[in-house]
């Protein structure tokens, strides 16, 4: 986010279409849109979803800021992901302790047979 921010402060400030050269040709403004302070509290505000007040006006200000959304973007995506599979897992865990807990009780066989012979298996068998 710091290397984000710092890129784009360099960018506005050198780049011939930003909003420091901008507040240069027209003598309004002080053109600090994109200061250091200001394009942290940018990036900031574009990782927690919420935007800026001000956007880059340059192109390659706009590439890397749309870059830097991109690789937040996967960046949520991957956290959700792994958030969801390791809450699946630890019932995948549990379910696989009470499955071993059936398995070693004798009242599965009973269980394993009565749900063989439910349903299609059933006139499957009895019509052989």
């Amino acid at each position: 986010m710091f290397v984000v921010a710092i890129v784009l402060t360099i960018i506005d400030r050198f780049s011939p279409s930003g909003h420091h050269a901008l507040a240069l040709s027209t003598g309004e403004g002080t053109g600090d849109e994109f200061s250091l302070y200001n394009s942290v509290w940018f990036a900031t505000g574009s990782m927690l979803g919420q935007g800026g007040d001000n956007t880059p006006r340059s192109g390659s200000g706009r590439i890397l800021v749309a870059s830097f959304w991109l690789f937040i973007l996967i960046m949520i995506s991957t956290y959700t992901a792994n958030l969801a599979a390791y809450f699946t897992g630890i019932y995948l865990k549990i379910f696989q302790l009470s499955m071993l807990k059936l398995l070693i009780s004798n009242s599965l066989a009973k269980i394993q047979r009565q749900l063989f012979l439910m349903g299609e298996n059933k006139t499957f068998y009895i019509n052989i």
